[in-house]
C-alpha cells in the first residue's frame, strides 16, 4: 500500500512540474474525430487537414509531441505515432501521461511507474 502511495506521489509531483513548463510541445497537434456516431476514430488538425480517418474503435486522445493514446480492449493505453498511418509503440500500459518535451510518464500493469522517450 506504501509503495502505491509512494508511486502515485511521484507522478503527481512529475506531472506537476511537466505542466508547468512551456514547451513548444504542449500545443495540440491534432484531435480525435468521428465521421459519423456509429464510425471509427481518426485525427484532424485544429486548421481542419485530416491526419488519418475511421482507424480506431476507442476515443483516442489529442496528439501532443506527434504521440497519442488510445485504450485498448482490456482498458489498457496503447501509445500511437501521429502519422497518416499510426505505428505502435512500446507495450500496453496501466497507467500513461501525455507526452511532454519528448517524454511521459508510464506504468505497465503491476509494475512500477517509469519514464519514457
Amino acid at each position: 500500500m506504501a509503495k502505491k502511495l509512494l508511486n502515485i506521489l511521484f507522478c503527481s509531483f512529475v506531472l506537476l512540474c511537466m505542466s508547468c513548463s512551456k514547451e513548444k510541445g504542449e500545443s495540440v497537434q491534432f484531435i480525435p474525430f468521428q465521421e459519423s456516431d456509429n464510425s471509427l476514430w481518426g485525427m484532424i488538425s485544429p486548421s481542419g487537414t485530416v491526419l488519418f480517418n475511421e482507424e480506431f474503435k476507442e476515443k483516442p486522445t489529442v496528439v501532443r509531441d506527434d504521440r497519442f493514446m488510445v485504450r485498448n480492449a482490456d482498458g489498457l493505453w496503447e501509445i500511437y505515432t501521429a502519422e497518416e498511418k499510426p505505428r505502435k509503440i512500446g507495450t500496453e500500459y496501466a497507467f500513461a501521461s501525455m507526452f511532454n518535451d519528448g517524454k511521459a510518464l508510464v506504468a505497465e500493469k503491476g509494475k512500477c511507474v517509469s519514464i519514457i522517450d
